[in-house]
């Protein structure tokens, strides 16, 4: 008895059926539900928080733009210069080109210094202000000016700090550097942001201005910080201001500033750990990038999600106990059951289970006592009945015609075709005889594949003496006497090669059979220069010979037969990693590759 109930706890009784059944009904229910709630609220979450930080990456990037179009505006200052000194009403020249000639004048250090000083008055946040740039006679001059500092270094450490020798001096927009440190001047340096604009000659045609240097104004970087001060974001958020080139110029994670963010160590696509939101490009050739952490951004919802998971949790564990102690009783009388079969198993067919009640468990106890008794009536029926099974199948194999009998009356008609002189009949006699005899002969189930080639070359015959234009047939198998294959595997194969194939190709064609070892495995090729079929046809084909299926079934009839049972008798004799491949292309023609072990000899 104690067997038994290990074999019930093996195979999962109907103890646990049960059991299952009521923790899936009553808890899938309620997992179904929590889950569609958890996450409807985590979509509904997640697109608000975009929602939100979109509008603020889209209010970073527009006063972004507004602050830089007043920065466009003082550059401008270039075309428009005017000095109370300067003394130059008697010049007959355009207001607009004023900048120009002050740059050849002896003086033109005080009026331009003077001048840059006016345009670092315009604002406050205004730490510096410079012009490069070259005179009519192509040589290089600079001027700086600070309120903060009189003291300039060196206009090489400048002119590396804005790029100058890759400076666009062809652009009539508004430029911008990228953040750097103000190391050009004494004193404590500063994080700063530098806008640039090109001056020109404008005496020259329209579109061929000639560029005569360049006002560049540097801002202090506490102005994008007093730019953003309104800007209220969580811990979790992480905002970038960067160009193109993604070259941070601002963010509140100070380490990223003046670094390029595609060196830096993060990345700037969406992923399970993070959110990524970006603005559009402004005019200036810069974007707002803010990055979300949703490990602390989602930190709330994922304790609901906790929450939630701790009920299920603490029901399943009261419908656990429930369906165990329900189970118990339903199985009970199940067990006892089972321990009086056991006695039925060893022979004694007298025996009558004990009736206990009235409900499901009672009638079948009822019902295999009737059973029994039943058994008991028929068990001498079924030798007579056996006996005379075997004398009917005596009977039919008498009725049968011999396979022999028919290859010998073949055998006697081809003889009459040689007295005859009708060579062609007797060939054709002679090759359906042997392959009848090829056929019905040796019942072993593997062959050597030269004689499967035999037989093969036999069937090509006859279907050459048949068609109009017959097809060249070659193959190419060294050492086929070695081989062994399955019986009959070629056949249906080459016929279909014929049929699908050469046949509608309305003309001659070749077949090659390839035989080929690699490692363990002998793989037979047969090629056909056919019409070939699309890869839609060929998919099916290879469902086909996965499925169970005897072949593909279209509007008439059953195609495809020869194919899936040469598949399956290879996977049957030789396992899962044997069976036939399918290779094909329209109007070029089809390959089936046959896989099978190296086996020496017959098994």
């Amino acid at each position: 008895m104690a067997r038994w109930r290990i074999q019930l706890w093996n195979r999962k009784s109907l103890f646990y059926k049960f059991a299952f059944v009521i923790l899936v009904v009553g808890l899938l229910p309620v997992l179904v539900l929590t889950g569609f709630i958890f996450q409807i609220l985590l979509t509904r979450y997640e697109d608000t928080l975009k929602n939100n930080y979109e509008q603020v990456a889209t209010h970073i990037s527009t006063n972004l733009e507004n602050t830089i179009d007043s920065y466009n505006t003082i550059s401008k200052m270039i075309y428009n210069y005017s000095s109370a000194t300067d003394n130059l009403q008697y010049l007959n020249y355009l207001n607009a080109d004023k900048f120009r000639q002050v740059i050849e004048q002896e003086d033109a250090k005080t009026k331009i210094n003077s001048f840059l000083r006016n345009v670092q008055s315009a604002d406050s946040y205004i730490y510096a202000t410079h012009f490069l740039g070259v005179n009519s006679e192509g040589k290089k001059i600079d001027y700086h000016y600070s309120m903060t500092s009189n003291y300039f270094k060196s206009i090489d450490i400048y002119e590396n700090d804005v790029n100058y020798s890759n400076w666009d001096k062809e652009s009539k927009n508004l430029q911008v550097v990228k953040t750097h440190k103000n190391r050009y001047f004494n004193g404590m340096e500063k994080e700063i942001i530098t806008f640039g604009r090109n001056y020109f000659d404008i005496r020259g045609d329209i579109g061929d201005s000639k560029y005569v240097g360049t006002i560049f104004i540097d801002v202090d970087i506490e102005r994008l910080v007093m730019l953003l001060s309104d800007v209220k974001v969580s811990s979790e958020v992480t905002y970038y201001i960067v160009n193109e080139r993604e070259d941070c110029f601002f963010s509140n994670n100070n380490e990223a500033i003046r670094e390029n963010l595609k060196d830096y160590p993060m990345s700037l696509e969406n992923s399970s750990e993070q959110l990524v939101i970006n603005s559009n490009v402004n005019k200036y050739g810069l974007k707002v990038i803010v990055i979300i952490n949703k490990n602390t951004a989602f930190m709330q919802i994922r304790l609901l999600q906790k929450m939630l998971i701790s009920a299920v949790l603490f029901s399943t564990a009261i419908l656990l106990l429930g369906s165990i102690w329900f189970s118990k009783r339903l199985t009970r009388p199940i067990n006892n059951m089972v321990d009086s079969m056991q006695l039925i198993e060893n022979g004694n067919f007298d025996l009558q289970l004990p009736v206990t009640s009235d409900d499901e468990i009672g009638i079948l106890s009822a019902r295999f006592n009737q059973m029994l008794t039943t058994l008991n009536q028929y068990i001498n029926q079924c030798y007579v009945a056996k006996i005379k099974q075997n004398e009917a199948e005596l009977t039919a194999l008498k009725s049968q015609i011999y396979p022999h009998f028919l290859c010998n009356t073949l055998e006697v008609i081809r003889m009459t075709a040689v007295e005859n002189e009708d060579e062609k009949v007797s060939k054709m006699i002679q090759a359906l005889s042997l392959q009848m005899r090829y056929i019905i002969g040796n019942a072993s189930d593997t062959v050597p594949l030269s004689e499967e080639i035999t037989m093969i070359e036999n069937y090509v015959y006859l279907l050459n003496c048949r068609i109009e234009h017959s097809f060249l047939f070659h193959v190419n198998a060294p050492n086929s006497k070695e081989i062994m294959v399955p019986k009959l595997i070629l056949q249906p194969i080459i016929e279909n090669a014929y049929v699908h194939g050469l046949k509608p190709k309305g003309k001659g064609g070749n077949i090659t059979v390839d035989v080929e070892k690699q490692d363990d495995k002998i793989i037979i090729s047969i090629m056909d220069n056919g019409v070939g079929m699309n890869e839609m046809q060929v998919e099916k084909i290879r469902k086909m010979l996965m499925g169970n299926d005897m072949g593909i079934r279209n509007e008439y009839n059953w195609q495809s037969i020869g194919v899936k049972n040469v598949h399956d008798r290879i996977r049957y004799l030789y396992g899962a990693d044997f069976g036939v491949e399918i290779t094909s292309s329209q109007a070029v023609g089809t390959m089936v590759q046959l896989f099978i072990p190296d086996r020496k000899e017959c098994e």
